[in-house]
Parts: structure tokens; sequence; C-alpha cells
């Protein structure tokens, strides 16, 4: 990571799964653990023909624009409910964890430009990325416009 957060605890996430009624997948929690979000330096995804880049949130970080727990309130009633995001990229839109059911670990992009028009959260504006958070790291790629690049 180019940039992380200030390290966060086991009990800082069991906390944060109660508040927000989830249980994350071990991979997760490890990730928080070890990274507690943050700005990959190799961050560049793709998806559908189109082409971002992630900044991951973390847990408990004192601010709004990166803590996964604001995220999951603000998102609240928008993303389906088996899913918290964890992520977004430059343009608003969400990278979330599937968190319950058949795709629990999976990491989804949720474009917010389409969401539904009635306002009941569906997958029509969602697109898988991959099966799990180490797939998904795995194949970010390096933005050779960044300044670190």
């Amino acid at each position: 990571m180019v940039m992380t957060n200030e390290p966060t605890s086991q009990e800082a996430i069991t906390r944060l799964e109660r508040e927000l009624d989830v249980s994350f997948p071990r991979e997760y929690v490890e990730f928080l653990l070890d990274q507690n979000g943050g700005l990959p330096r190799s961050g560049v995804f793709t998806f559908d023909d189109n082409r971002s880049s992630v900044s991951f949130f973390g847990a408990y970080t004192g601010h709004d624009y990166n803590d996964v727990g604001e995220a999951a309130r603000m998102y609240a009633g928008r993303l389906p409910s088996e899913f918290v995001p964890v992520g977004d990229d430059p343009g608003g839109n969400v990278v979330a964890l599937a968190v319950d059911g058949a795709d629990r670990g999976s990491i989804w992009f949720w474009d917010h430009e389409n969401e539904s028009a009635d306002g009941v959260p569906t997958r029509d504006n969602m697109y898988k990325l991959a099966s799990t958070l180490s797939e998904f790291i795995a194949s970010l790629t390096l933005d050779p416009s960044a300044d670190w690049a």
C-alpha cells in the first residue's frame, strides 16, 4: 500500500461487525488487521470493458471518506443487504464485499450511475470482480500515470 490507515485490532473489528450486523470473511478480517485499508500501489482493475482504481476503506479510521462503518451506513438501502462497501473508486462508485449468501467473500463493483430507479437495491448495476479478496488484490495493476509508478 502506498498509504494505509492507522492500525486496528480484532476487538475493533468485532465491534464493527456487531454495529453492522455482519460477519466478515476471515480473509477480510486479516486484511484489516494487516493493512486496515489504504491506497494500493497497484490499484487499477478492469470490468466489462471499463477500467478504474480502488482505494480501500479501513475500520474506525476517524474519517468519513475512508471508513468501512461510515460507508456502510451511507450506502445502506442502496446496496443489496448482503454487501458491505470496502472501497471506492475516483468516480464515487463502490467496491463491495459479499458478506452473506453463495457469493460470500467475493468482490463486486457497484455502479452508482445505474442504481435502480425504484429505489430497491439489485445486482443489476453490479459486476463481480473476483471470487475472493486475495484474487482481487492479485489482479490489480499499476497505473502508469500515478506519481509512484
